[in-house]
């Protein structure tokens, strides 16, 4: 695979995660750039586009060198990903993601996409 080009952040990307955790997420959103084509390189996904609305992490859509659909979440916040992935291992039914790799020394981790992947704010019953 060669490498994955970045994808498009929408435009209130920065403006919903420094909402969230201050200015001081400035930085590391100018240092995203290269955290992503590292793990992209290293993980070997080729990345789709940006799941909008995210306001405590990015999510990229992304297609693994095998042809296997997975979502590639980063997060300011390196124990929420931690949280999230050790949860993911407590669930019990059949429409838990797995979880295809870690890095928790930047806070990101790569899993399974779900399929349609409707998010919850997009259903009737919200």
């Amino acid at each position: 695979m060669e490498r994955s080009l970045l994808p498009d952040f929408d435009t209130g990307l920065r403006t919903r995660l420094v909402a969230r955790y201050g200015n001081d997420v400035e930085s590391w959103l100018d240092e995203l750039p290269s955290v992503l084509l590292d793990l992209a390189q290293r993980w070997r996904v080729e990345f789709r586009e940006v799941i909008p609305r995210g306001s405590m992490s990015v999510v990229i859509r992304c297609v693994m060198v095998d042809g296997r659909a997975a979502v590639l979440k980063v997060c300011p916040d390196r124990q929420r990903i931690a949280a999230e992935v050790a949860a993911l291992g407590r669930w019990e039914t059949d429409h838990v993601p797995s979880v295809h790799a870690i890095d928790a020394n930047v806070g990101a981790v790569l899993m399974e996409a779900i399929v349609p992947g409707t998010m919850m704010a997009d259903c009737p019953g919200y």
